[in-house]
């Protein structure tokens, strides 16, 4: 395969600038006409025509690959198959470049990937082999909806002989890539069962439950989960804000990657926040527990959604994107999350029920302030937590429908 590039001309502003200048030039045109008798009675027509010259940046940001044509006053822009790095920068700040210049070079495993995934789908449906997609989905955005995955994949989508989607929305989208539509059936999420039946199983007499559950019947519980220093930013001095408001306050945090410098980092966050330096959950047995409990263990995340009178779910504001807000939304807990919230259609649907607000990139002050709110009207907490549970409610069943669905691809 190929080495993919990005070629261009126009500015590529991922990792560099370029600028482009529009130079002008004043032209004359002179057209002689000759009458048909002589030359002497010929009447010279000069036309002159003016072009203002104008030197300017000709910027844009391109987040994609392939050639571009630069056309004055326009620009067009491709889009890269899926997110991938990039290896090699050809130019520099400044460098003047001409139209099918190399740009930048991709990593090339997401585009091997790829193509190796729409290849094995072929070969199987070449060999007789039945295949099925389950709890599938796609994001309005998707990369794989545009050039060139889009092109690579839709013979792998049509050899497809059952496809069960979470929404008819993802069925309409799952055509688009090239799936037939009289293999698509709406089936739904089976996440929604997992998470309720694990919810239906806890045991909260088991530890950390147990000690974690014993506190003052005012204590007021957010259960931070699956947080990166981005949200950390922003969660942290909203809830040293409430904390002075609030004493009676407690943060359960469970960062997302719980390990020596991400934790060292929370407590230094801490310590320039003037907030007593965070007790460990590893710790909790010997020292005594303070405002804020850092978890630093996985597995448990979900469990601990359920001390919560609300919680707060990272990634949002975080590249990488929100994580699950069906765990605590299950037990009825009101969520707050960053507001790079758009690829969850969880997410959505809880904005749109009411179970849940998205913070502001400067959410500090609307965070603290929404904490209170749910502080001191526990009608309006319990009213958003009962409908973030009636989200996950509405959603079960997936696992029976999908179950069908996978019996009738084995005996068709």
């Amino acid at each position: 395969m190929d080495r993919y590039v990005y070629t261009a001309s126009l500015l590529f502003d991922c990792a560099c600038k370029m600028k482009f200048q529009v130079a002008g030039c004043l032209a004359l045109v002179a057209v002689a006409c000759r009458s048909s008798e002589t030359a002497a009675d010929a009447n010279a027509v000069v036309q002159v025509k003016l072009a203002v010259a104008a030197v300017q940046p000709f910027e844009d940001k391109v987040g994609s690959i392939g050639t571009v044509q630069v056309h004055s006053g326009h620009f067009a822009s491709l889009s890269a198959p899926s997110p991938a790095r990039i290896t090699t920068i050809y130019v520099s700040v400044g460098q003047m470049v001409s139209r099918g210049s190399p740009l930048i070079a991709f990593e090339q495993t997401p585009f091997i990937a790829a193509a190796q995934s729409a290849e094995a789908a072929l070969a199987a449906a070449q060999r007789g082999v039945k295949l099925g997609l389950i709890s599938a989905t796609v994001a309005p955005k998707s990369s794989r909806l545009r050039w060139p995955t889009r092109h690579w994949s839709a013979p792998a989508y049509r050899a497809l002989n059952r496809v069960g989607t979470i929404s008819e929305e993802d069925g309409e989208r799952l055509e688009l890539l090239g799936a037939r539509p009289e293999a698509i059936a709406v089936t739904g999420d089976t996440r929604y069962d997992s998470v309720a039946e694990r919810a239906e199983r806890i045991d909260r007499t088991r530890e950390p439950l147990a000690r974690l559950a014993a506190v003052a019947p005012d204590t007021f519980t957010i259960v931070a989960g699956s947080t990166w220093p981005s949200d950390e930013a922003v969660l942290l001095p909203a809830f040293a804000d409430l904390l002075v408001q609030l004493p009676t306050a407690r943060l359960l945090l469970a960062p997302h990657e719980p390990n020596p410098d991400h934790l060292a980092g929370i407590a230094e966050r801490l310590r320039h926040l003037k907030l007593p330096r965070p007790v460990r959950l590893s710790q909790l047995e010997h020292a005594k527990a303070g405002p804020v409990i850092v978890v630093d263990r996985v597995g448990v995340l979900a469990d601990l959604y359920a001390l919560g009178d609300t919680a707060f779910v990272g990634g949002g504001f975080h590249r990488a994107g929100l994580h699950s807000v069906l765990e605590p939304a299950v037990f009825g807990v009101p969520i707050a999350f960053g507001p790079h919230w758009q690829m969850s259609r969880d997410a959505a649907l809880l904005l749109d029920q009411g179970g849940a607000i998205g913070v502001p990139s400067d959410g500090r002050h609307p965070l603290h302030s929404q904490w209170l709110v749910w502080h001191h009207d526990p009608t309006a907490r319990k009213k958003a937590g009962k409908a973030a549970k009636q989200m996950v409610e509405d959603g079960r069943g997936a696992s029976e429908r999908t179950t069908a669905l996978v019996r009738s691809l084995v005996q068709s």
